[in-house]
Parts: C-alpha cells; structure tokens; sequence
C-alpha cells in the first residue's frame, strides 16, 4: 500500500524535502486508518499536490501560500483546495484535514 505521490511545485526548489517530509507524515498519521479501511492489498493509492506561493505586488517581502490535494484510492476521489496560508506546513496540515474529514464522511 505505497502511495504514489505527484508533486506540482515548481514555486519551492529549496523547499522540497521539507514538503516531501510533510505531505508523507500526513499520509502515515493522519489518513493512515482511513486508508487501510478503503483500499484492500493491491488497490493503488494516488496523491496529487499542488502548492503554489502567492505574491501580492505590493507586498513583495511577504507572500501567502496556496494549494490543492487530490487523493484517488479504491475507485474514490477526495479533493480539497485552500488559499492564503501564512506558512506552508500549516497549508499542506489544512489540505489534509479536508480529505480526512471527506473520507470520514463516506
């Protein structure tokens, strides 16, 4: 049951193994028990996260992060979509609380 894991984020080359880190803590902890009741041994388990750095052009110093999180498992697709988040681990942290509370639900 390995995830497959596509990442759109060209916006963040220094920033990379830390959102590798977090998007794969988010997976084991947080969805982990959901995941193993939806999908049986050979189901696939797709991620798909994009996370994009908003600048605003009058605040050049400071900008937001956005992003979205597409979980395809066991012939279901959960999807969420946030914006303007301060900081980036809060972001990816939010994306996934959406699919969980989805994928609770069902």
């Amino acid at each position: 049951m390995t995830p497959h894991i596509i990442f759109h984020i060209a916006d963040f080359d220094n920033e990379r193994d830390m959102i590798t880190e977090i998007v794969g803590r988010n997976l084991d902890k947080k969805l982990d028990s959901y995941l193993k009741k939806l999908t049986k041994n050979d189901d696939e388990i797709r991620v798909e996260a994009t996370l994009t750095r908003d600048v605003k052009k009058w605040e050049k110093a400071r900008s937001t992060f956005s992003g979205k999180v597409i979980l395809s498992v066991a012939g279901k697709t959960f999807r969420s979509e946030r914006k303007e988040f301060e900081t980036i681990e809060d972001l990816i942290n939010h994306l996934f609380d959406h699919i969980k509370t989805q994928i609770g639900s069902k």
